[in-house]
């Protein structure tokens, strides 16, 4: 029996070290949370202030300047990104943002340097089809996986007169360099405003005066 009650009392000390050290909740940096985190080779690390780190799948870069300390934190397995930013002084919270791609989604949250919560954006609101519906329409309209981070992709969202996503898609070299699959979609219907294969410069232009007249 003894034995049994000692297994449970260290499950529960290992789950509760599991959630002091969760990312998601640190609202003052700490270093010693990335202790036995790796330097991610794939990058150079030039400069001290600019670190990228990596535990598992995950990814984080600590960017230090004399104001604020970012934390990126991203997954290789998905397109996902959390940036936290904290004050030099004080360590606090003071910034937190969510990403798909280049997109900015969820709500974001602002703190004071005393910690007082100063503004909340939600920058989903201005669209009616969410990142998940986006996902799950181009899979299905365009057997294409979003998630898929073997995909060169690229997604942006824009809240112009139509709020629409774009999808950049670079599907293979060819002799002026690559070929992009580029599709335009309504975030408020999900119609295809836009959806053609660019491989030249006259191409590209035409995408520019397009997103002009959009604005």
């Amino acid at each position: 029996m003894k034995t049994f009650y000692l297994y449970i009392v260290l499950l529960f000390s290992l789950g509760c070290k599991a959630q002091e050290f969760d990312l998601r909740d640190m609202k003052r940096f700490d270093e010693k949370v990335f202790k036995d985190w790796e330097v991610d080779t794939q990058y150079v690390q030039m400069y001290d202030w600019d670190r990228f780190l990596k535990k598992g799948d995950e990814r984080v870069r600590i960017i230090k300047t004399d104001s604020f300390i970012q934390v990126e934190v991203s997954n290789i397995a998905n397109p996902y990104k959390k940036k936290y930013k904290y004050d030099i002084r004080t360590k606090r919270l003071i910034l937190q943002s969510y990403f798909f791609y280049d997109c900015q989604i969820g709500i974001w949250k602002n703190w004071s340097k005393t910690g007082k919560l100063i503004k909340e954006v939600d920058y989903d609101e201005p669209y009616k089809l969410s990142v998940k519906d986006i996902i799950t329409l181009v899979n299905q309209k365009f057997n294409i996986d979003l998630l898929d981070m073997n995909l060169l992709l690229n997604v942006d969202r824009y809240n112009r007169s139509v709020p629409i996503y774009n999808i950049i898609s670079i599907t293979k070299p060819n002799t002026r360099g690559q070929e992009i699959r580029y599709i335009t979609i309504s975030a408020d219907n999900g119609e295809i405003l836009f959806d053609k294969m660019l491989s030249s410069e006259k191409d590209f232009n035409d995408i520019y005066q397009l997103e002009d007249k959009e604005k």
